[in-house]
């Protein structure tokens, strides 16, 4: 994997900024108005089924992070865990490109792109096995 330091226009920072904004707003709704979270509705495929669904805990974890309650956060769902963190980190890549209008770009070779797919397929399975485990065990 190569990083380079590229130059960046608006138009090319555009969906990062626009992550960015999503995630500021939901820390705004998180941290000032915690209890948001009792106005959401429960998991469909868990009342159905009595099992988590893979994303089941996501919102959770939002909380957890906004709160800087890390661990925690990670415990509740590990891929959303680490789905936030690469958009807090690309987020921060996209307003570093705003102000000094250059950011950050990771150039991968075929091999290390087909890895991080592997991985990518492999850990919503892993994810939502883990999910039900803490599940069957009360947690």
């Amino acid at each position: 994997m190569k990083i380079k330091i590229v130059s960046r226009s608006f138009v090319d920072l555009q969906v990062g900024l626009a992550y960015t904004a999503i995630g500021i707003i939901g820390l705004a709704l998180v941290y000032f108005t915690p209890q948001v979270i009792n106005y959401f509705p429960p998991c469909l495929f868990r009342s159905w089924t009595g099992i988590r669904c893979p994303a089941c805990g996501a919102t959770h974890t939002g909380l957890y992070l906004g709160h800087l309650q890390i661990v925690r956060a990670f415990l509740t769902n590990p891929l959303f865990f680490f789905l936030y963190i690469l958009l807090a980190l690309w987020s921060l890549n996209s307003i570093i490109g705003l102000f000094l209008k250059q950011n950050l770009k990771f150039i991968l070779t075929d091999r290390e792109k087909k890895i991080i797919r592997r991985i990518i397929i492999w850990s919503i399975p892993v994810n939502w096995l883990y999910l039900i485990i803490i599940s069957l065990l009360g947690k």
